[in-house]
């Protein structure tokens, strides 16, 4: 409808302290006279120092003043609040200052009743985050930094704001960022300016907000909730003792060096729906801002050197991501800068900063698993060889160990937003113990949980109950092992475990190896095969063009990198088919891929696929006519080539 707005009421606005170092922001409506127009104005402050709150370093009252807090505003005429809404009110709007002032001032919108040239009541919804931080409004990116809060929904986007944001290594350089939601402990209503009253849900956003009643100093005050979890992990060495603190210190001539570490259970990435769906919990999503939940990934620090000592093949391209602490990684000569190196008997963060500064990661409630490759070097003139560094004689032992870390509870360790976790690693030359705790920001109880696991090697397993303990069976002799067939065929759940019955089985063990199945996952030694088809019918390409010549060899093992390719383009059905299935799989699983002929004539040679019927396509092209693809034809037991514009079966697999 076309109407002029006329604007009442004043607003301001409070930031304050509240549990869990939660902050708070409410806006109070300011005494209004009869007809006049009352601008948006805003206050804070906060009760006690708060630790990060979205600026760098220590915040606050002083510095909050100073970085402020960004607010998007949507005005919906009489309509709800929808995904068609646009933040045409107020976009990243800045609140700083001592008086919270900002530019330029806007008003409460004065539609209502019969005082109003129709009878319908304007509608305001507002979302809020911490700390602000410029952007472009057009495009909705930030200008200079690359970890923090990186960029939002644009100024012409419709529906609700996003804030995206990329975790940092370095404590000092992290960012907690915050949103903020209507009290979490209860339900909130207030008197509106019609007469009658209305209620917003505890621990959700302020939508559909009509102009309060005068003269009643009612707030609206949103409290901001951390959205991120704090993570510290701290390293140290304990020699010949099986207790914590009861060990020695290293010996003078040997270092335990870190060479990489690897968690799974969190991201370091995400997009923050302000518009959260559940109470009082952060709607994380994915960087680029889709609806798609966020999901855990596998993320490993390195120590920056390029001496192949921590595998071959994937994992020796160690230049990826690098950040742990200085003094526990190899640097060119022994002790060259006359500083302490390697892992001690002292605690030291397995990051920058002092041991107990945490890093800021995003939740995604996954288990946590942590995978560390540690080298323990000893100096010995005597020998031929060298340490790491290529220069000092004597010999270097890899170590790595794997676990998911558990709580005194015995449940896995899933990490939260708004607590603070601490992983303490004890490095052992004859064992390795992860101790863990969890308790709130504001200094809870802690829960505390331990694991022991041997220093060199995983346990040793007789009998695989799931995927990870089969792949440590497979590792522990390969040779023999690999060739054992006991545990092809066994059906596997969403959870990874193994079982005799299909009841709820999401694959089958089809093929595993002593090497790897994927040309993309090295440490893979099984390929699961899906109890059921990604598709009935599904062309392999929507065209007989050509042009993936890149996977048209017969042998290869590399289904990952095919449907990695060309799972998300609508023009490669079956590609996007097998990456889009949407059964369940367990923590270190590879996605679900269209395999490869080489990858099916393995599990079709082992005779486990559990199909006897239907043309199924493999994702290898026909290097002799490149507008066909390979197909399995299981009537027949034939393989043979089919214009890719045909349709046929598609059944997922992945690689554990």
């Amino acid at each position: 409808m076309n109407k002029k707005l006329l604007f009442g009421a004043t607003v301001a606005a409070v930031l304050a302290s509240c549990s869990s170092d939660d902050l708070s922001l409410q806006t109070v409506k300011q005494q209004d006279a009869a007809g006049v127009e009352n601008a948006v104005s805003f206050e804070a402050y906060s009760q006690r120092s708060l630790t990060r709150a979205g600026a760098v370093g220590a915040m606050d009252n002083d510095k909050l003043k100073t970085e402020g807090f960004g607010v998007f505003g949507y005005y919906t005429d009489m309509n709800e609040y929808d995904q068609t809404s646009t933040p045409n009110f107020m976009y990243n709007q800045k609140v700083s200052g001592a008086g919270w002032t900002y530019e330029p001032v806007k008003y409460w919108p004065n539609e209502y009743g019969n005082k109003a040239q129709s009878d319908d009541v304007d509608k305001l919804s507002f979302f809020a985050y911490a700390p602000y931080t410029a952007n472009t409004p057009a495009t909705g990116k930030v200008a200079e930094d690359q970890v923090g809060i990186t960029g939002f929904t644009r100024n012409t986007a419709a529906g609700d704001p996003y804030v995206k944001y990329v975790g940092s290594l370095d404590p000092t350089n992290c960012v907690d960022l915050c949103w903020g939601v209507v009290n979490p402990d209860q339900d909130v209503t207030w008197d509106i300016i019609n007469g009658g009253s209305q209620t917003m849900s505890a621990g959700m956003p302020w939508l559909n907000v009509q102009r309060p009643q005068k003269s009643l100093g009612q707030k609206m005050k949103f409290t901001f909730k951390h959205a991120l979890s704090q993570l510290n992990v701290q390293i140290d060495a304990d020699v010949n003792t099986d207790t914590h603190g009861a060990g020695v210190e290293v010996d003078s001539k040997s270092k335990v060096y870190v060479r990489s570490i690897t968690f799974n259970g969190f991201a370091m990435k995400g997009a923050l729906n302000l518009n959260n769906e559940e109470e009082g919990t952060p709607n994380w999503k994915g960087y680029n801002c889709s609806n798609e939940p966020l999901l855990a990934e596998e993320y490993t620090i390195y120590d920056g050197m390029k001496d192949g000592k921590e595998g071959t093949g994937y994992t020796a391209s160690n230049e990826k991501v690098t950040g742990l602490n200085p003094s526990i990684i190899q640097t060119k000569g022994w002790d060259a800068d006359g500083t302490e190196k390697g892992v001690t008997k002292t605690a030291k963060n397995l990051f920058k900063g002092a041991v107990n500064d945490p890093i800021y990661v995003i939740p995604t409630g996954d288990n946590m698993n942590v995978t560390i490759v540690y080298d323990i070097e000893t100096k010995d003139d005597n020998l031929a060889g060298t340490v790491s560094d290529n220069e000092t004689p004597g010999v270097s032992i890899e170590n790595k160990i794997s676990k998911t870390i558990t709580l005194t509870s015995g449940e896995a360790m899933k990490l939260e937003a708004g607590k603070k976790y601490t992983i303490q690693l004890h490095l052992g030359l004859s064992q390795v113990e992860f101790d863990a705790t969890v308790s709130d920001w504001a200094d809870a109880d802690a829960v505390n949980g331990e694991a022991w696991l041997p220093s060199n090697t995983p346990a040793a397993v007789t009998t695989p109950t799931c995927l990870s303990e089969l792949r440590t069976w497979i590792n522990q002799d390969p040779a023999t092992n690999a060739a054992d067939g006991t545990y092809l065929g066994k059906y596997v759940k969403a959870d990874g475990s193994l079982a005799d019955d299909n009841s709820d089985a999401i694959g089958v063990v089809a093929y595993y190896s002593d090497a790897p199945v994927d040309e993309s996952a090295p440490e893979s030694r099984i390929l699961v095969l899906a109890t059921a088809d990604a598709s009935g019918s599904a062309q392999w390409k929507t065209s007989y063009t050509r042009g993936e010549s890149a996977y048209n060899d017969p042998v290869a093992l590399n289904g990952i990198a095919f449907t990695n390719a060309y799972g998300a383009n609508a023009a490669y059905p079956a590609a996007q088919a097998a990456k889009g299935y949407s059964a369940g799989k367990p923590t270190g699983a590879s996605i679900w891929f269209l395999p490869s002929k080489g990858q099916w004539t393995k599990m079709i040679d082992v005779g486990h696929t559990g199909i006897t019927s239907g043309d199924y396509w493999s994702s290898t092209e026909n290097a002799d006519f490149d507008q066909t693809a390979w197909d399995y034809r299981f009537d027949s037991s034939r393989w043979r080539v089919d214009g890719k514009g045909l349709d046929g079966r598609v059944r997922a697999a992945f690689a554990y």
